[in-house]
């Protein structure tokens, strides 16, 4: 059958109750009823919002920082990854510097841009998930907003959120609500059934490091997949519930700074996440017991849980210290690690001798897990350093209160099959300061259909080419038990319809430009999770005759050099160059050829994957087929100051460590000492604060190859030289107290590099510069630093 059933009921909001949870589903146009099942109806031509559940990377938003190559480089790589299509990712400029973000710059530079991206694109109802890549804060200072309702200050409340917290409730933010303060703001979050939350919470009496009764036969709502554009309530109607009541899942891929990690390790973990889809892994859930506060704080949950695992056929564990030669802290000498549940200050997993499995998760309940500015306990990336495909930190102090970390039955929901996104977000009942970081689409007990489509092998080549209306129907097996409850169609990223597993599709190729298209169609799941599954296919079309090409297009550019294209299209005026969407450059058509150049740091290191497109005067465009363009490092600078034997490093050190600083003053003689390094507190009696400029010269140290990000932060304007090479900043950032953070990007062969870094007008009494990129980010100093 074809989908072209004329509908029954015509309505704008469908009202879905499950149990005591309310959704208010928006946006669908037209509905009919088949055995008492609502589904979407599909007619030619109409473009019909989708329901997506379950993760995938139709339903995914990449939010990349455009000023950063890590962020670059991350996302390039998790595109690849991932498949994500065209349309599905935003880069936004000029963010500002440093590790928190102001409430108000947040909502006008993070989630204003992104509401804006969907709107334009008519994806607002279609993403669930924001993916940040790197280069983000990771925090949200939201006390501008408590001021504006008047609330005081709380220590149990805090005094800011996550990044992926404040996204998950981005709604809220953006209207000015505080109300996702509250303890149980997640209403998508699983509840315990017969009982209120507060049955979960480790408080009792007023003592907040008091631990209730175990309940060993706590059950809890089952999983749901999730649906950004349904309101999640918990009354038993819509009443009081608005648009602030849908949220967006958000998970950052990873973070690079101090205390992060490096840009291989992000690459390593989400490439071992990826591949863990579907692999039914037969590891083991750990839970950790000993008689810190912070594994008591959970400690009542432990045992439904690994009867919820067990019951599902998953192995669980509980694992007391001082017993069987575990500590309590982290599992020794387990190689089957799918989940870790632990309440620990710090942890040394390197000494653990325990593997991760593909697409485990792994969190510690500590104050400080996410909170990379603050230097004690153990963060949260050494867990995805070690391989874990997603971990959790609190951002600032959260106290020993459950709600704000996973309980324990997160795994259960993973075990189910939801995404790492979901299994996180069903298990936090007030996520706003935890922080989610690793593959938000890691779903390694998900069964998966197979879909295909049967008869489009030709019109994957130009030859091929169709035109009119095509007729299509796609070809699902179903995972065993699983059945099929519809069919989502998209094209170039963008939905064009849903139909029964047995219905095929009228699709007017003349709606679309001539060249080349991507086709999907996704298979998703009937129940409550509704995994999804998809195939997806090149389409070329020709109604119009119309062509563009582009002649022998470079396989590769240098980051530091320009990708020049050249092509034609006969009686078009002009041509764009097109990433993912994304326009990088346009080119006027002279007698059927065109050129353009579009600089390669624009684009990241790694594949990209580029389009041209022609415009006519009139009439459709004609689209190339994608580009494929790898983006390799630049030739790196060598290093330009001889290294030391190991048996000489010690005196070597001792004599020339640190770095030699020039202060200079407006008609004063100029002095010179020696420094730690950046990142310390410059002599007081120097007065560097009001000198006129400052000059520190030395050595630094990298020890592996690559693209580096030298970040600096101080108050004054920067100059930099590494070697005997100037380098221009790729951009300069505001940060907090007046300060702005200007940042190089070096290619550095490993060694010793001699550099000088001038500051005028310092108005500060320390500058501080941080190297990040190939390995986990340093300070300029220490033993990373030499005097000349």
């Amino acid at each position: 059958m074809l989908g072209m059933i004329a509908p029954k009921v015509c309505c704008r909001r469908c009202l879905i109750g499950v149990g005591h949870q309310m959704v208010l589903l928006e946006g669908a146009v037209t509905v009919w009823c088949r055995g008492g099942r609502w589904v979407i109806g599909l007619l030619v031509g109409l473009s019909v919002p989708a329901a997506n559940a379950g993760g995938g990377p139709e339903t995914t938003l990449l939010v990349v920082n455009a000023d950063s190559p890590a962020s670059l480089q991350v996302a390039n790589t998790w595109i690849r990854l991932r498949d994500i299509p065209e349309h599905h990712v935003v880069w936004l400029e000029g963010l500002p510097a440093g590790d928190t973000i102001a409430v108000e710059a947040f909502r006008r530079q993070v989630l204003a841009p992104v509401r804006e991206h969907l709107a334009a694109t008519g994806l607002a109802h279609e993403i669930d998930l924001l993916a940040y890549s790197a280069g983000f804060p990771y925090a949200v200072d939201f006390r501008a907003d408590e001021a504006a309702h008047g609330l005081k200050r709380d220590k149990l409340r805090g005094e800011g959120g996550s990044l992926t917290g404040m996204s998950f409730f981005a709604r809220k933010v953006e209207a000015g609500q505080v109300d996702y303060l509250a303890p149980y703001a997640n209403h998508y979050a699983r509840r315990p059934v017969g009982m209120p939350p507060g049955q979960l919470s480790s408080r009792a009496g007023g003592e907040h490091d008091a631990v209730v009764t175990p309940v060993p036969d706590l059950r809890l709502e089952g999983a749901r997949g999730f649906r950004a554009r349904y309101r999640w309530g918990r009354g038993p109607g819509p009443a009081g519930m608005d648009d602030s009541d849908r949220y967006r899942l958000a998970v950052m891929l990873g973070y690079t700074s101090l205390r992060g990690n490096s840009v291989p390790e992000i690459e390593r973990y989400l490439t071992r996440a990826a591949a863990s889809d579907g692999l039914q892994p037969a590891g083991t859930v750990y839970l950790m017991q000993n008689t810190d506060i912070r594994s008591r704080t959970r400690q009542h949950l432990f045992a439904s849980t690994i009867a919820a695992l067990e019951a599902r056929g998953r192995r669980a564990e509980l694992l007391p210290g001082g017993q069987r030669g575990q500590n309590g802290r982290e599992p020794r000498g387990k190689d089957d690690v799918i989940g870790l549940v632990a309440g620990t200050r710090d942890f040394d997993w390197a000494s653990s001798m325990s593997v991760f499995l593909p697409g485990a998760i792994a969190e510690s309940l500590t104050s400080y897990g996410g909170h990379f500015g603050h230097f004690p306990q153990t963060k949260l990336s050494e867990f995805l350093r070690h391989g874990a495909a997603g971990s959790s930190g609190a951002v600032r102090e959260p106290y020993a209160l459950v709600e704000k970390f996973p309980l324990p039955q997160l795994h259960v929901h993973y075990a189910d099959g939801v995404s790492l996104a979901e299994a996180f977000y069903l298990s936090v009942l007030s996520p706003y300061q935890l922080l989610v970081v690793g593959d938000p689409l890691a779903r390694p007990f998900a069964q998966f259909a197979q879909v295909s489509l049967p008869g489009l092998e030709a019109a994957g080549q130009p030859e091929g080419a169709v035109a009119g209306v095509l007729r299509l129907q796609a070809r699902v097996r179903e995972a065993p038990g699983r059945p099929i409850e519809r069919l989502e169609w998209w094209v170039n990223g963008l939905p064009l319809g849903n139909a029964a597993p047995d219905e095929g599709l009228l699709l007017d190729t003349r709606t679309l430009a001539d060249g080349a298209h991507e086709l999907r169609v996704v298979a998703v799941e009937a129940g409550a999770i509704e995994t999804r599954s998809y195939v997806r296919q090149v389409l070329w079309v020709d109604n119009a005759g119309r062509r563009v090409s582009v002649i022998a297009p470079p396989a590769s550019v240098a980051w530091d050099d320009a990708l020049r294209l050249a092509g034609e299209a006969a009686g078009a005026s002009w041509v764009r160059i097109e990433h993912l969407g994304r326009l990088l450059a346009e080119a006027p058509v002279r007698d059927g050829r065109w050129q353009a150049s579009v600089p390669a740091a624009r684009l990241g290191l790694g594949e990209v994957s580029l389009r041209a497109v022609a415009e006519w005067p009139a009439g459709p465009e004609a689209r190339s087929a994608a580009l494929p363009v790898m983006v390799t490092l630049p030739p790196l600078l060598p290093a330009s100051v001889s290294g030391t034997s190991a048996a000489g490093e010690a005196a070597v050190v001792a004599e020339t460590a640190g770095l030699t600083l020039r202060v200079e003053h407006v008609g004063q003689p100029a002095q010179e000492t020696r420094v730690e390094g950046l990142g310390k507190r410059l002599p007081r009696e120097m007065n560097v604060g009001k000198a006129a400029r400052l000059l520190f010269a030395g050595a630094f140290e990298v020890k592996a190859d690559g693209l580096y990000e030298l970040d600096v932060d101080t108050r004054g304007t920067v100059a930099l030289r590494v070697g005997d090479q100037a380098f221009v900043p790729l951009h300069v950032a505001a940060g907090a107290g007046g300060h702005q953070t200007t940042r190089f990007a070096l290619p550095l062969a490993t060694g010793w590099h001699a550099f000088e870094l001038e500051v005028s007008s310092p108005r500060a009494s320390m500058v501080n510069a941080t190297l990040a990129g190939p390995e986990p980010a340093f300070v300029i100093g220490g033993d990373r630093a030499r005097s000349r």
